[in-house]
């Protein structure tokens, strides 16, 4: 129909950064968009059932992340597939994404928010617990004691 909108498009992406300093990438639509996050080998992918605008750019390369090199809408039969290709191996917890309501008080439309760590932090584990094991404390850099300056002075604690 003339003067009708169409449904289910991304009328906006941008890119940021959130208030920890990750990667934030905004899908604004003109209604709520179902969504599925799946992670593989070095890439997330987020399918939103949505179509793109033709004048949204299908790719971006964020100077602000050092792991993420590209982020990549591409068009489906079905929808969109975002690419978020880094140069590891995410696991989920590397991705937090999210849906927000259109807010008519702000004029803010519906949003799927997705934020990248901004290092894909590993649990460090210590197999077989600490016996036998040495722990090394290395005090005195800061403050007033800037600790050990040269190589042939060291102090005991």
């Amino acid at each position: 129909m003339i003067g009708q909108r169409q449904r289910d498009i991304f009328e906006g992406v941008s890119y940021g950064v959130n208030q920890e300093g990750q990667l934030r990438v905004v899908i604004e639509s003109d209604q709520a968009l179902p969504y599925k996050t799946k992670i593989l080998e070095g890439e997330a992918h987020i399918f939103v059932k949505g179509t793109l605008d033709p004048s949204i750019v299908p790719i971006y390369h964020p100077r602000e992340s050092t792991h993420v090199k590209t982020v990549r809408l591409q068009k489906t039969p079905k929808g969109t597939l975002i690419h978020i290709h880094t140069d590891e191996n995410p696991t989920r917890a590397d991705f937090k994404v999210f849906a927000l309501k259109a807010d008519p008080a702000t004029k803010r439309p519906y949003r799927i928010v997705i934020d990248v760590a901004r290092v894909f932090e590993r649990g460090y584990r210590v197999g077989g617990g600490l016996k036998g094991k040495r722990i090394t404390l290395d005090p005195g850099h800061g403050g007033s004691d800037p600790g050990t300056h040269c190589l042939l002075y060291t102090s005991d604690a």
